[in-house]
């Protein structure tokens, strides 16, 4: 499951395609890495603008707003 995010900057479009895993563990060693937040707080995260339109379509995926 998952969807699509659009975005445009100043001199080109982006296109992502954003994929949603509902496994319980992260098989992958580079999972380790990065900086983890609940899903309550990402208004406080400071995403870039991109990164949080994929982290708001992930969270109407699971919420069951996108099938």
């Amino acid at each position: 499951a998952g969807g699509v995010v659009q975005h445009v900057f100043t001199h080109f479009a982006l296109e992502m395609q954003v994929l949603v895993w509902s496994g319980k563990e992260c098989c992958d060693p580079i999972c380790d890495n990065g900086e983890w937040w609940p899903v309550s707080q990402l208004d406080d995260a400071g995403l870039p603008t991109l990164f949080g339109k994929a982290a708001r379509l992930v969270i109407a995926h699971k919420e069951g707003e996108i099938r």
